[in-house]
This record gives C-alpha cells, structure tokens and sequence, in this order.
C-alpha cells in the first residue's frame, strides 16, 4: 500500500476485505442482479469505512486542506493582478509634519472612496497611506511621543478599513491579514470591529474554529450586537457539523 496516509492501513486487514469481495464476486455474484451489485457495493463501502476509519478521515481532512489552499492560492493571483502596485518614487526623506499629512490625505480619499462604493480605488489610497507612514522610520528617531501615537492610529484605521474592503472584494486572506495586523499593532483583542471582520473572512475561508474564537471575544466585548451573535450562531453550527460528520466517519466520501 502507497500513498500520503499508508500508515493508516494495515496490508493485511486490506487483504482480507478484498479477499472476502473477490469471493462473493466468483460466487454468488456471478448470478447476481443490477439491483444485488448495489446492494453489495454500498456494504462493501460501508465496511471499508468501518475498518478504517482513520484512513478516511485524514484523507478527508486533507483533501478539504488543499481546497482551501487552492482557494488561498487563487486568491492571492488575483490579488496581485488587482493591486500590482507601480513602483514608489517618492524617496524623500521627510519628517513628520510633511509626510504625515500624505498619509492622512491618503486615508480620507480611500474614506470618501469606500463611501461611494469604490472598493478597490479605496484600497489603493488606504495602501498608498500606509507607505507613506512605513516612509516615516527614516525619521522615527526625531519623532515626539505624541507624533508615534498619531502614526500608530492611523495604520491601525488603515489597516482595519482595508479589511472591510476586501471583504466587499471577496478577498478574505487579504481581509483576514489586515484585520490581523490591526489586533498585532494594538497588542491586544480590544478591537472588535477588528476581529469580527477577521472572523468574516475566516467564515469565507471555511477555518470556522478560527472565526468562533473572533465571534466569542466579540461576544464578550459587544454583547448587545446582534451581527455578531448570527455569525457566531453560524460557526458555532458549522463546527458542530464538522464533528458530527467526523463521527460518521464521512461516509458521502465515496459518494
């Protein structure tokens, strides 16, 4: 026996089931009906899957993995089409009080841009406004505590409108990855818009264990919202689901 999951299957076990299929076949199925062979083939799965269970189950679970990964990888193609961005010339070296202000002016034309529908221009201006803000480690040194906190602030709202963006352009990891970066640079899980954001896109991605912890601590956070307990209510089942097919062993596998 070959394959990713060999070690799961036990030759001699395998053998066997085979061995008791062949013998129907040069028996009793040399006379058998259309309707008999049915019969025989649906017990024959069934007694594969009780035999070896395991086997089916990871290759299951690998199967539905590389799904997503396809899907990621697809996504991420068009992403890079989308938003293959022209080379940045603007290599001054500027301090705060002239570079900043690009970044906000950036950040309010993505705003205004998001506001009529224009998903992926805002993008644009929200990404040009984070450059401008990465442009500002050249003079971070120079920099008074209150500048860092206005910096900081504005990649966390750019960031976090980002994530709403994509998820209008179905671009869930990129959607996932912003929100993300939004929870890294406040080092906590205080941002729920933050996280019910990345538990939407996780939704989309099917890692529903990943979008119920998001919904859980949004929970916590925004009892009251009611978007929230939906989508929560929504992963919560599809996990159950998950279980209870783990449990039957996947028995559509064959289907």
């Amino acid at each position: 026996t070959t394959g990713r999951h060999k070690d799961l299957l036990k030759p001699s076990e395998v053998n066997a089931t085979l061995d008791t299929i062949e013998e129907w076949l040069w028996g009793d199925g040399e006379e058998a009906s259309a309707e008999v062979f049915r019969e025989k083939l649906a017990s024959c799965k069934m007694a594969m899957l009780e035999t070896f269970p395991a086997f089916f189950e990871e290759r299951h679970l690998f199967q539905k993995q590389r799904e997503i990964e396809d899907a990621e990888e697809e996504e991420k193609r068009r992403a890079d089409m989308v938003f293959n961005e022209k080379d940045d010339h603007d290599n001054r070296v500027l301090k705060f009080a002239g570079r900043f202000p690009m970044a906000e002016k950036n950040k309010n034309e993505g705003t205004e841009l998001f506001k009529g529908g224009n998903f992926r221009p805002a993008a644009e201006r929200y990404i040009k406004a984070l450059g401008h803000l990465a442009k500002l480690i050249h003079v971070e040194q120079q920099m008074k505590d209150d500048q860092h906190v206005q910096a900081k602030a504005l990649k966390v709202t750019c960031h976090n409108n980002l994530a709403m963006c994509f998820l209008k352009l179905e671009m869930w990891s990129k959607a996932a990855d912003n929100a993300t970066k939004v929870l890294d640079l406040e080092g906590d899980n205080s941002n729920s818009k933050a996280m019910f954001r990345r538990a939407q896109a996780r939704m989309q991605l099917k890692d529903f264990d990943g979008a119920l912890v998001d919904l859980n601590a949004c929970a916590l956070l925004s009892p009251e919202d009611g978007a929230v307990t939906k989508l929560r209510d929504r992963a919560d089942k599809e996990v159950k689901l998950r279980e209870a097919k783990s449990k039957k062993v996947y028995s559509k596998m064959f289907g």
